[in-house]
C-alpha cells in the first residue's frame, strides 16, 4: 500500500493522526463594512485552494523522531499526501510538538505532531 503522506523522500512511521484542511485566501481588503456587508476578494480557493495537513506519529524511537524532524526542517518541503487522490504541494512546517515518554526498561519513545501548510 502506498504511503498516505511523504515529506520529500521520507515516510513517517507509526502514523496515528492525519487530517487535511482546505482553505480560501482573501485579499487584505476583504472583510465586513461598517454596515455589516461582507466584501470579499478571494485570491485563492475554489479549484485552487490552499492545503494544510496535520500529521502525528506515536511511539517513535530516538532515530525515527530525529529523521522525522530533519525531513521537515528545510524552509520548503515537497509533500505528497492523500486527499481522495495523491497531491504534491510545496509546503512549510508550522510549530512542531514533540512529547517524550519512558517505556519498558527505561527506553525513550516520542510522539511528534506537525502541521504543514502549502505556500
Amino acid at each position: 500500500m502506498k504511503s498516505i503522506v511523504k515529506f520529500g523522500g521520507y515516510e513517517p512511521r507509526e502514523l496515528t493522526e492525519y487530517s487535511v484542511e482546505v482553505s480560501d485566501v482573501d485579499a487584505a481588503g476583504s472583510g465586513r463594512s461598517e454596515n455589516g456587508v461582507m466584501n470579499r476578494d478571494r485570491v485563492r480557493g475554489g479549484d485552487d485552494p490552499v492545503y494544510k495537513i496535520s500529521v502525528g506519529c506515536t511511539n517513535l524511537t530516538d532515530k525515527d523522531m530525529t529523521d522525522f524532524l530533519n525531513a521537515i526542517k528545510p524552509e520548503a518541503v515537497q509533500v505528497v499526501f492523500f486527499f481522495g487522490e495523491y497531491l504534491e504541494k510545496k509546503m512549510y512546517a508550522g510549530n512542531k510538538k514533540v512529547d517524550m515518554k519512558i517505556v519498558g526498561d527505561n527506553e525513550t519513545r516520542w510522539n511528534v505532531s506537525v502541521s504543514m501548510t502549502e505556500y
